[in-house]
């Protein structure tokens, strides 16, 4: 069998028998691979750009929120104390009318004035 593949080569050498085929040529599929391994790549980075980019929104969009509702609470707690404070001066102005007996001033001064007025016969 050694010997017929020597007899054909030999046929070949001297042209009488066909020639082996070439190699097959992959190059263009090499290629071809490349550029779809190229592609895929780029399309990836893009998704990761893009999921990125959505984290990052989320995240303002968060931050946003906690400092709308960080704002809510300080006017809230503002509020709140502008309405003790001024329940303070309510309850403080009733007290500087009210005298020591405990009496509002102004009935104080209305009882002087009757005993005034019964006591000098008026």
């Amino acid at each position: 069998m050694a010997s017929a593949l020597n007899v054909g080569k030999l046929l070949q050498g001297v042209g009488l028998a066909p020639k082996a085929p070439p190699p097959p040529d992959d190059s263009t599929a090499n290629a071809l691979l490349s550029l779809g391994q190229m592609q895929l790549q780029q399309q990836q980075a893009q998704q990761q750009a893009i999921i990125t980019q959505q984290q990052q929104e989320a995240a303002a969009q968060k931050q946003a929120a906690e400092q709308q509702e960080m704002a809510r609470q300080a006017a809230q707690k503002a509020q709140e104390q502008a309405r003790q404070d001024a329940m303070k001066r309510k309850k403080a102005s009733s007290l500087i009318a009210t005298s020591p007996t405990g009496l509002p001033e102004s009935l104080l001064g209305s009882a002087a004035s009757l005993y005034g007025k019964s006591t000098l016969g008026a």
